[in-house]
């Protein structure tokens, strides 16, 4: 089999695993997630997104050092190098165990300070100090014997790593769930949560040891000094990309808590969940290409790269704009249907949301090319600046318009800084002006706002009473309208043309596994 068709076949492998394991872990949140708000109350959902948040910040202690290291890792495995392999995991090992203590630490040292950010402390019945340090430590482990994935992962072997992820999930799930409704209790869930952590990373280092057996032999090499600054290097401009990942996914509950009060943030986070859902689903797919795109960096000529990446942002574009305009039609019917009028947020929540989520998908792509082509150091603070803007706006219209100013904020910042990732891709990379990507950039966007504008208007002429009719007759303009604007608009573009090719050939296969 050609470099191609393996990089082709592990990539849908991939991708096949990620999305039935991110569809089949959505399934369970949503299963917890009622759950838990039905049994004991939509004030232990705000607690728990913003502890959540407050931990999310803490991990900017990993610095993007798995990317880095899944970076190094495509070399040596193209090699079969596995005296390099080794003295990278051991690099790692004791990296992550290093973190694992720094999280316990920091994390109980922020103990004093909870006050500042639970405002309106919730009416539940345990404590609030307690409740912080089990998710401390459900933070914690995770960190612990998690480094052995990242080999499968740069190896493009992600498949059995969701594979074992997708049955815990289920399985953590099913036995949290049950304890709720029998105990009705929060900290027995927290109990399984780390219990189930820990007990994951264990089967996957075992499956690691078992794919690899070659790499025992070298468990204790060691880096040289060199190779050791060099990777420091490379962490360090990792570092500004993982500060503006981590805080921009906790400073805005973090904010909501401290301003508006702790209480909503229980009802922003039913609308979030549903969206980085969606989120971490499209990210499978990504998730999937980046070792291909990896290879493919090793391989392949820059004028190749650059096609692939045009046709990546195309199928990227096409995704996010589906999506993004599916969640802002149906979102507020779909909380109706799933819990009740009183859950619901003035409809400018939702659409924030959605255009941040179709901001956030569409750097994607650049990120996977960025991070296959090894760009660390190059634009390393472009993400504190877009950090920094993201902060002092969050709080300025926090307190002027409420939650919805928040994510607004994150809007903004993204809009003012992150121009500077694809041009910088063009100029070290594909060694060629940037324009057109920013006009088909920027036309895209026109494009998805333009579809939201139309099915939002239509759904508002057609009035049904009924929250599921309702959902029905949306999810049908969803489908149809972005759809057909966009294939009536690209169908003769070499994007299209290579998009549905892999489409007619995923079904191929398909029908080729059900006949067999």
């Amino acid at each position: 089999m050609s470099k191609k068709n393996s990089r082709t076949k592990n990539t849908f492998i991939n991708t096949g695993a990620g999305f039935l394991t991110r569809i089949s872990n959505m399934i369970a949140r949503f299963m917890l997630q009622t759950t838990l708000i039905k049994v004991l109350g939509i004030q232990y959902t705000g607690v728990s997104g913003l502890f959540t948040s407050v931990l999310t910040i803490l991990s900017l202690a990993e610095l993007g050092i798995g990317n880095a290291i899944t970076f190094e890792l495509y070399k040596p495995l193209e090699e079969k190098n596995y005296k390099r392999i080794g003295a990278l995991m051991n690099f790692y090992k004791y990296a992550y165990t290093f973190i694992a203590f720094f999280i316990l630490t920091i994390g109980v040292g922020l103990i004093p300070f909870l006050n500042i950010f639970v405002k309106d402390v919730p009416d539940i019945k345990e404590s609030i100090v307690l409740i912080y340090i089990m998710f401390i430590l459900k933070n914690a482990v995770t960190y612990l014997l998690v480094y052995k994935s990242t080999l499968l992962i740069a190896n493009q072997k992600n498949y059995i790593v969701l594979k074992i992820q997708a049955i815990m999930c289920l399985l953590r799930t099913v036995l949290e769930c049950g304890v709720v409704l029998i105990t009705k209790n929060y900290f027995t869930y927290l109990i399984i949560e780390i219990i189930a952590n820990v007990a994951q990373n264990i089967i996957i280092s075992r499956r690691v040891d078992i794919e690899y057996p070659e790499i025992k032999k070298y468990k204790n090499l060691k880096l040289d000094k060199k190779e050791q600054r060099n990777m420091f290097r490379s962490i360090k401009g990792l570092a500004m990309y993982r500060a503006s990942f981590a805080l921009g996914n906790g400073v805005d509950n973090i904010i909501i808590s401290s301003v508006v009060g702790t209480g909503i943030v229980g009802l922003v986070s039913n609308y979030n969940l549903i969206v980085k859902e969606i989120d971490q689903i499209i990210k499978q797919f990504y998730n999937a290409v980046i070792p291909s795109v990896g290879n493919l960096s090793v391989t392949e000529s820059k004028e190749k790269q650059h096609q692939v990446f045009l046709r990546l942002v195309f199928i990227d574009f096409w995704i996010s704009c589906f999506c993004a305009v599916s969640y802002f039609i149906l979102i507020q019917p779909f909380i109706t249907l799933w819990l009740g009028e009183k859950y619901l947020y003035p409809l400018a929540l939702p659409a924030v949301l959605a255009f941040d989520f179709y901001l956030a998908s569409m750097l994607s792509p650049i990120s996977s090319f960025r991070n296959a082509n090894g760009i660390f150091v190059k634009g390393q603070y472009r993400p504190l600046i877009m950090t920094i803007i993201n902060v002092f706006l969050s709080i300025l219209l926090g307190i002027k318009i409420g939650a919805v100013g928040v994510f607004l904020a994150t809007i903004i910042s993204r809009l003012v800084t992150q121009w500077y990732d694809p041009y910088l891709l063009y100029k070290l990379v594909f060694k060629r002006s940037s324009k057109m990507f920013f006009l088909k950039y920027y036309f895209y966007m026109l494009l998805t706002i333009l579809c939201a504008l139309i099915v939002i208007n239509i759904a508002a002429i057609v009035q049904i009473n009924n929250a599921l009719g309702e959902i029905v007759f949306r999810s049908l303009l969803c489908i149809t309208i972005p759809n057909v604007i966009v294939i009536a608009l690209f169908h003769k573009t070499d994007e299209f043309t290579y998009c549905t090719k892999q489409i007619s050939n995923i079904i191929s296969k398909i029908k080729m596994q059900i006949s067999g």
